[in-house]
């Protein structure tokens, strides 16, 4: 699986490097950026398999469904993203769980109120909102988490 993840970020990262040279200079050049894409394509189709099922095939309430599944999708998320998109190798676990588990309640907010909005006021089909709004709080997530929860070199009390 891991030779996989790493296939798809060589080829997302030469493609950065080679169409976007100057962010990749500056931002993507260590392929965490192309990482975070894979990761992130997975928890994202994680999360819309279980919005699926709640919704659709249990018929639970949209924004019940939506807050489950992104709940569920934490799990597979901070693992990825904690062992193979940042490759963190700390026993920081605890203290970056917490921090991870309080930005994704700020994002599951975020991702609710996204999610009524575009279904009940664009009325855009929920699996397309989910879409939109998956890659919408994507970057704010990617930022989040290289520069505050994964961060090299984090010198704070407690983490030594």
């Amino acid at each position: 699986m891991n030779f996989i993840f790493n296939f798809f970020s060589k080829i997302i990262d030469h493609f950065l490097r080679r169409f976007f040279p100057h962010l990749y200079l500056h931002y993507f050049k260590d392929e965490r950026f192309a990482r975070f894409l894979i990761s992130s394509t997975v928890v994202g189709a994680v999360n819309l398999i279980f919005l699926f099922l709640f919704y659709d095939l249990l018929g639970l309430g949209l924004e019940f469904s939506t807050a489950l599944a992104f709940i569920l999708a934490f799990f597979v998320s901070f693992f990825l993203h904690r062992g193979w998109t940042f490759k963190i190798q700390e026993k920081r676990i605890p203290k970056q769980m917490t921090l991870y588990f309080l930005n994704t309640l700020f994002t599951l907010g975020l991702n609710v109120i996204l999610m009524h909005w575009l279904t009940n006021y664009l009325n855009i089909w929920y699996l397309v909102s989910q879409v939109i709004s998956n890659l919408t709080l994507g970057v704010y997530n990617f930022l989040i988490s290289k520069f505050v929860i994964f961060k090299e070199n984090n010198n704070e009390i407690g983490d030594k």
